[in-house]
């Protein structure tokens, strides 16, 4: 069986997207950490299907908008420091007891122990 994942055509369509020069430097680095190309898009895509163990994936989702936090900024009408460290500090998730589960579950399957 040939399990090789089909190239999407998502990304064919993409246009460089160019800053106007109004930012600061600290801003326009920030924004350009940010900025993808079609083929970096597609790498980064196939690069981090493992999410929480890719530091890529982590490293990318860094100061973006995700879909999980697109509902707080939409409902929010002012922002404050605390708000905005809240949204873009990364989570300890360490004691989510689904997040223990998982990393049980890989340590034992990189351990070769049947999974019960």
């Amino acid at each position: 069986t040939n399990c090789a994942v089909p190239r999407l055509e998502l990304f064919t369509g993409a246009v460089p997207h160019t800053f106007p020069a109004v930012f600061t430097a600290d801003e326009q680095q920030v924004l350009m950490h940010l900025h993808f190309g079609p083929e970096e898009a597609q790498e980064l895509e196939a690069n981090t299907r493992q999410q929480a163990l890719s530091d890529k994936w982590h490293s990318a989702r860094r100061h973006r908008l995700t879909a999980s936090t697109f509902g707080k900024v939409m409902r929010r009408k002012e922002w404050t420091e605390k708000g905005l460290r809240n949204l873009l500090d990364p989570k300890d998730l360490s004691r989510v007891r689904a997040v223990q589960y998982r990393e049980k579950m890989r340590l034992l399957q990189q351990s070769g122990m049947p999974l019960q």
